[in-house]
């Protein structure tokens, strides 16, 4: 990355003197206007907006922020922070200029680096040199190769800082006479001295006053030590001052200290509650009245002392009463307390919260005290709660897997008490990965999932038992089963995490597949959704080979586009009534990018969202199966997708065509004059366009060199906020050009139209995306396709062409087992001088996408390539039948406008030996089933038995032919009429020959003629057999024929 700095280290480019302009091109040129008013005008670009990019995260910063606190006005301050390169490669930065409302205030002085290698460290000092006494937030903005990342910077002012300890003081009770102290804290942590004023209701307390017993003195209830109303408090210091109480009489405190003091210009007041009690019990308790618990867990035992005084010169009895719903939580040891005469005694309280309590406990405890008639309390407050936790579900199948495959199942954990609680796995086999935490820390209530990936430690079965412990001891056991087995194909990436897609876009990722066995496999690879493919799907992986699988992932509403026609807005025409004035009517556009919005809402509402309130984000889990041969029943691979959706806000349609109707106009009640017509007038004309998408394709079809076509989309835009459009710049000698760009800002509900056109010079298939993107909204992509050629290709099964010659129609392939493969090649001879890219696929006979089995049976070598220019190309076709019988497909070729279908015919056999009897190419539809894999045939298996015999039906000077044949490569064969009868001859039955021999591969050939030698109406019969031996047939194979003539 090349800056151009000076040698302080400022860039001397204008574009980066602010941080918005960096991030833009060079502005456009500002107009000037002139106000008469003599007052100029200044704006301030301000910082604190500026959006944070990748950059984020490159650099570690040691301190994360610069804090200059308690700053002299004058004085300069100094802050030192490390930068610490935390990437895998080398990068460097520079810090840009500081925001003209601090930079006579804040500099940073620093050597601009060269380049850091990871782990290195650098410097860059902070100074900071105040000129008024204001608290200030800004930032320091440094920008890398990746964009912008920020240090942020805060100054605050000298301040007081004012805290009070204890916030409540409880004298307890407290007996006639009796004198208690307590102490109370002031703490000043700030920097400037504090005057604190003592206010508020115990202020009048403090002037009440208590004759004492003998009547000679009056002394003050409550008083404070030393005796102020006002206090001084140094910076960062404390003050402690004593509050004492004293009653003489019957007396209760409840009031509050109110402590006033300044900082930052305003007047804080804090309050210390004060309570008490003063009176003649003598027997008290002398700790605290209030036990306050806190949290508590339920099942857990807590312990807390009571202290009982006794002021008598007798020795007195306690005995607690527990309230009726505290009977089965409370306890106290000892049951029963005696205490000395002037003396203390203990009790100790145990508290065991039961289920049966409420989350909140707040009970009083009557202390019985023998022969007192006051009575005294002691008060129990707690919140309880469990630390238990949740785990759904408690047993993961993960089902049958390959062993170096990774099923990643989810896992949902809740924390079932008010309070945060940590938990996780502490220890882990090392073939079990929990993400993205494993330990986490759950807020009250929390509700996560995670995800465990399993791989199989072993061949077969396998189960383990995983456990969750939380920071209290809890433990939950997780059951994890399933089978381990030898894989055939193995992915090298077997999960896949796609990047955010919006609706309408395409993400892809690349994995490769391997066969690990030592012979070739036939794999398929089966989506459960449209949304997610793999190419290729099928194939054949020879021994060890590797290839490439693309997963592509495209989000849709719907899976075609249906065409909407809508008005386009214009005048109408004008009309002049009686009096003479014009009228004048409006039509708008009506709006369809709402209904489609709603659409997604309803088509991913099974998906998995994100927190309300935030960017419309959905998730979703998939896996794709690799199926291996005719294993059908369970799959030899997974891949894990993972993808996330994202809603835009800016969509496209494309603009199909433009259509007028003209209607007739209304007839008035006068009717019509002799000899006048009906006027017509013509209706809005109409945009028909396709539904909304963020991926646009535009095919501009077969154009002649210097032929000029145009296309135009409308773009939408539905956000909250106006945004700002950039196309990025196309191919100076692309054939494609933007002719109507459009407005450069767009604002919330406002469409726009969008131009291209294609006008090619030269031969050729051209494509080119343009990207419109935006800071603020999704990106949209046009991909655009023409093409300028006539195609010109022959196709044949030689490598040689005259120019006589004529493409091949029909392929018949080898006959071969079920489950082998056999190959022909076609030749395709490019006869122009400019590249063409053929396109190739396989439809039935009705122009359908064929069905199984002929779907699975034909594979092209390449459906999609490029032919250069005067030179052919060799493409084969293999046939692998999936089941026994006759099977054919068209070949459909596509270049352009050229277009030829080739007849692909091929037999499936499921012995070495096949007979082809006249009328048996038509499969039976019954057995037509949607499945892969190798099958049984589906034609109608007669003539093994005799009972079954093969029926044929002629008449009179009717030929029929048998074939008799072997696959390739086979054996060889030799075949035998059996049960020929003489008498056939004279009914006019004639067969030849009565013996052949057929070379491994071969096809042989038996012809039956009726011709009977006189009329008559009888029916004729012949029953008789073929009797073929082959060294690859245990045994011999016999067909039964059963003939019938008519005339």
């Amino acid at each position: 990355m090349e800056f151009l700095t000076y040698e302080d280290g400022h860039l001397c480019d204008e574009r980066y003197k602010d941080i918005h302009a960096a991030e833009q091109p060079l502005p456009e040129p500002r107009k000037v206007v002139h106000h008469q008013s003599r007052n100029t005008c200044y704006k301030t670009i301000h910082f604190d907006h500026v959006q944070e990019s990748e950059a984020v995260g490159l650099f570690s910063i040691h301190p994360k922020s610069i804090d200059f606190k308690d700053f002299t006005v004058g004085e300069e301050h100094r802050i030192v922070v490390t930068l610490t390169n935390r990437t895998t490669r080398s990068c460097t930065f520079r810090v840009l200029p500081i925001s003209p409302l601090y930079r006579d205030i804040l500099r940073v002085q620093y050597v601009p680096p060269s380049t850091l290698s990871p782990g290195l460290q650098w410097k860059i000092t902070a100074i900071f040199t105040p000129n008024e006494d204001v608290d200030i937030e800004t930032a320091v903005y440094c920008r890398t190769h990746d964009g912008i990342f920020t240090i942020p910077v805060r100054a605050y002012r000298k301040q007081s800082v004012m805290s009070f300890y204890p916030e409540k003081i409880d004298f307890g009770i407290v007996t006639c006479g009796e004198k208690v102290v307590r102490h109370l804290t002031l703490r000043n942590d700030g920097a400037l001295p504090a005057k604190v004023l003592i206010s508020g209701t115990l202020r009048n307390r403090m002037e009440a006053l208590h004759m004492e017993d003998n009547g000679a003195l009056e002394e003050p209830v409550l008083r404070i030590n030393p005796a102020s109303y006002q206090f001084n408090v140094l910076p960062f210091s404390e003050r402690r001052i004593e509050v004492i109480f004293s009653p003489c009489q019957n007396t209760l405190i409840d009031d509050e200290i109110d402590f006033k003091y300044e900082s930052k210009g305003m007047t804080l007041i804090q309050r210390v509650v004060v309570k008490g009690s003063g009176g003649a019990l003598p027997v008290y308790v002398a700790s605290e009245q209030e036990l306050n618990f806190n949290w508590c867990f339920y099942g857990e035992k807590y312990c807390e002392k009571i202290t009982i005084k006794n002021t008598t010169n007798v020795m007195t009895t306690v005995v607690p009463e527990i309230p009726a719903p505290l009977a089965s939580s409370v306890s106290f040891s000892p049951r029963t307390l005696s205490v000395q005469a002037n003396d203390t005694s203990d009790f100790y309280l145990f508290f065991e919260p039961k289920t049966n309590l409420s989350t909140t406990v707040s009970y009083s405890i009557l202390m019985n005290v023998q022969g007192q008639v006051g009575q005294i309390y002691v008060a129990i407050k707690a919140r309880l709660t469990s630390h238990e936790f949740l785990i759904t579900p408690d047993k993961l199948l993960y089902g049958a897997c390959a062993l170096e495959d990774e099923v990643v199942l989810p896992l949902q954990v809740e924390n079932l008490s008010d309070l945060p609680q940590t938990l996780g796995f502490l220890k882990l086999p090392s073939n079990i990965h929990v993400l993205p935490y494993r330990c986490v820390t759950l807020s009250p209530r929390e509700t996560i999932q995670l995800t465990v990936g399993v791989r199989p430690p072993k061949i077969g079965q396998y189960k383990q038992v995983l456990k969750l412990t939380n920071e209290y001891g809890n433990t939950k056991k997780l059951y994890v089963s399933g089978c381990g087995r030898k894989s055939v194909f193995i992915f090298s990436r077997p999960c896949i995490y796609l990047a955010a897609c919006s609706i309408g876009n395409v993400m892809s990722a690349t994995t490769f597949l391997t066969n690990s066995d030592n012979v070739s496999h036939y794999f398929t690879i089966g989506s459960a959704t449209q949304s997610i493919r793999a190419s290729p799907s099928h194939g054949v992986l020879q021994s060890r080979e590797t290839i490439p699988i693309i997963i592509s992932f495209s989000p849709s509403t719907q899976a075609v586009p249906s065409p909407v026609a809508e008005p386009l807005s214009r005048p109408a025409a004008k009309h002049i009534g009686k009096k003479g004035r014009e009228r004048e009517c409006q039509i708008s556009i009506e709006k369809h990018v709402e209904d489609e919005v709603d659409a997604v809402e309803e088509h991913y509402k099974a998906w998995e969202s994100n927190a309300p309130g935030e960017l419309w984000c959905k998730n979703m889990t998939y896996f794709l199966k690799c199926f291996a041969d005719s294993d059908i029943t369970e799959h030899v691979a997974l891949v894990q997708v993972n993808c996330v959706v994202v809603k835009p806000t800016l969509f496209v349609r494309s603009v199909l065509r433009v259509c007028q109707k003209p209607v007739p106009q209304k007839v008035f009640k006068r009717g019509l004059m002799k000899g006048e017509a009906h006027s017509s007038v013509d209706q809005p004309p109409l945009l028909d366009v396709s539904s909304c998408t963020t991926h646009l394709e535009m095919n501009f079809g077969e154009v002649s060199p210097k032929y000029r076509t145009d296309r135009a989309c409308l773009l939408k835009y539905v956000g909250d906020k106006p945004v700002r459009l950039y196309i990025r710049p196309l191919d100076p000698l692309s054939p494609f050009t933007v002719t109507k760009p459009g407005p450069l800002v767009l604002c919330p509900n406002e469409e726009c139209a969008f131009g291209v056109r294609f006008n090619p010079v030269e031969f050729g298939v051209f494509r080119e995306k343009i990207v419109i993107t935006s800071s603020d909204s999704n990106d949209i992509v046009l991909s655009l396709v023409g093409i300028c050629q006539t195609a010109e290709l022959y196709v044949g099964v030689d490598g040689e062409h005259n120019g006589d010659s004529k493409s091949v129609e029909r392929v018949a392939m080898d006959a071969v087992l079920i489950g082998q493969e056999a190959r022909t090649q076609l030749v395709f001879h490019n006869l122009n001088s400019s590249p063409v890219e053929v396109n190739v696929t396989f439809i039935d006979a009705e122009g359908r996408k064929p069905m199984w089995p002929e779907s699975h049976s034909f594979i092209f070598e390449s459906c999609h390539f490029t032919v250069p220019a005067k030179a052919k190309t060799l493409k084969s076709i293999i046939f692998s039948p999936r089941v026994g019988g006759f099977l054919s497909l068209y070949l459909q070729i596509t270049s352009g406008a050229f277009k030829h279908s080739i007849l692909v015919e091929g037999r499936g056999c499921e012995s070495p030996i096949f007979f082809t009897f006249p009328g048996q190419r038509q499969m039976v539809e019954v057995d037509r089933m949607q499945v892969t894999g190798v099958q049984p045939s589906v034609f109608p298996i007669t003539g093994i038995s005799i009972l079954d015999p093969v029926r044929l039906h002629c008449v009179s000077e009717d030929t029929k032919t048998i074939y008799v044949g072997s696959v390739k490569p086979g054996a060889g064969f030799d075949c035998t009429v059996n049960g020929w009868n003489e008498m056939y001859n004279e009914s006019g039955w004639k067969l030849e020959p009565f013996k052949l021999s057929g070379s491994p591969g071969g096809q042989g050939t038996f012809t039956l003629t009726y011709n009977p030698k006189r009329e008559s109406n009888d029916v004729s019969f012949c029953t008789f057999s073929f009797t073929v031996k082959c060294p690859l047939i245990q045994g011999e194979l016999v067909y039964h024929v059963q003939c019938t003539g008519t005339m």
